[in-house]
């Protein structure tokens, strides 16, 4: 549980970072969009997979974003 809540805390600062500040001061735009993506895309498997699925999905889309 405590690794949804740090990638769920994460998304969180995301949004709040980009509502605070014009996106061209966001670091990297392409990541920030990929992280709401990602987002999206978990709550879809979460209604069709099992958590520990949905966790490595999201670490692995994490990974890619970052690198």
């Amino acid at each position: 549980m405590e690794n949804v809540l740090s990638l769920n805390q994460s998304f969180f600062v995301i949004r709040e970072h980009t509502q605070e500040r014009n996106l061209s001061h966001v670091r990297n735009v392409k990541k920030v969009l990929g992280f709401a993506q990602v987002l999206l895309y978990t709550r879809e498997l979460t209604q069709e997979r099992t958590l520990s699925h949905v966790l490595n999905v999201k670490e692995i889309y994490l990974l890619n974003l970052i690198s």
